[in-house]
């Protein structure tokens, strides 16, 4: 996201962060060789498929990493993210509900969700979901407009929908569309709750949960590669359109 076109912030960081630069020419390099345009990196969490990809950002230029204090802390108590240089990449613990500014012009606020601890810090075969300042949603404020970004959720409770009510752009977490898709299609052996995510369809899944909010755009992201709404023409698909959403893709762009 950018405000200017010239500096760049990343909600997340992928593991595939490179391949996605790659694809994105205002993100390539504008001054010298080892120049990028991205500034700032927000994190919802600590999974590995949003942290992965800081790893790959070691371009000796400034770099600020936004988070929660919990999500800092398994950066800072992981070895290999020593990899970051601490003379060009800051730290920059945020304080759930309160706003910051990455970027100039920009307001975002990060606010708790429903979640569980990243699989690599599991102490149990069933973790809790909680808001217990693991998993975080962020609102984004540019003028008048008003994003929500929710790559992961583990419960819609009525302080999520609360914490949506004036959200007019909404990214949301679309991992699987069925609970038990995965243990189905024969790719693994947990549930989309058991992972920390609510599924799109059935009575307790997104869409019915949310079809109150009055957000304009809906745009389910992070899903995973069995999720069959991903197939342009399928009933998934065709049944996810239907009820107003869109079904986030590669080279998507969104302005305010």
């Amino acid at each position: 996201m950018s405000v200017d076109g010239k500096s760049w912030a990343l909600l997340n960081c992928s593991p595939d962060i490179l391949e996605q630069i790659g694809k994105t020419k205002a993100l390539h390099p504008a001054r010298g060789k080892r120049h990028s345009p991205i500034t700032s990196v927000i994190l919802t969490n600590g999974d590995i498929d949003h942290i992965g990809g800081l790893l790959s950002l070691r371009e000796k230029q400034p770099l600020k990493i936004w988070a929660a204090a919990k999500v800092l802390k398994q950066l800072s108590e992981n070895p290999i993210f020593a990899v970051l240089d601490r003379q060009l990449v800051s730290l920059h613990e945020v304080t759930p509900d309160t706003p910051f500014s990455p970027l100039h012009g920009l307001a975002i606020e990060l606010f708790t969700v429903p979640g569980k601890v990243p699989l690599y810090r599991e102490e149990n075969d069933m973790p809790s979901i909680s808001r217990d300042g693991n998993t975080f949603g962020l609102h984004m404020r540019a003028g008048e407009a008003k994003l929500s970004y929710l790559p992961g959720c583990g419960e819609i409770d009525e302080k999520l929908l609360h914490d949506l009510a004036k959200t007019q752009i909404l990214f949301f977490d679309g991992t699987l569309f069925t609970d038990d898709e995965m243990i189905k299609n024969r790719t693994g052996e947990k549930t989309g709750r058991r992972m920390g995510h609510v599924s799109v369809s059935g009575a307790d899944g997104t869409i019915e949960k949310l079809q109150s909010l009055p957000a304009k755009q809906r745009i389910f992201i992070h899903m995973n590669n069995t999720n069959p709404m991903l197939i342009d023409g399928s009933a998934q698909h065709k049944a996810v359109a239907a009820q107003g959403w869109q079904v986030g893709a590669d080279g998507m762009e969104f302005s305010a």
